[in-house]
């Protein structure tokens, strides 16, 4: 379960309107109880024990965080270092022998 910021519901010192949502991390089963109403939520974990017979999918696709992603990574931070080192060439160094020399604005 997922709460933007990381929080956990019922976490001290925020309102039930004040960064609330739907999708918790940490669930506190006091704070939820009040929060929603439900004086009968029994404290406990449901497990599956069955095999594959019982219906659920248990064929899950592997989490791939191989190195292509790292590569990846490091790809988008050369290539922004190169882009700020061509601008500051650009903007510093090849732009003032492109300018057309200024003229000084004639006396009023």
């Amino acid at each position: 379960l997922y709460e933007p910021g990381g929080g956990s519901a019922g976490a001290p010192g925020t309102s039930a309107g004040e960064g609330s949502s739907r999708i918790r991390q940490n669930l506190d089963m006091v704070a939820y109880r009040a929060e929603t109403g439900l004086a009968g939520l029994a404290p406990l974990t449901v497990l599956e024990t069955g095999g594959p017979a019982g219906g659920l999918l248990r064929d899950w696709p592997a989490v791939d965080a191989g190195v292509a992603k790292h590569h990846g990574y490091a790809f988008q931070w050369f290539g922004l270092c190169a882009l700020v080192a061509i601008l500051y060439v650009w903007f510093q160094l090849v732009r003032r022998f492109f300018r057309p020399g200024r003229q000084p604005a004639p006396p009023a």
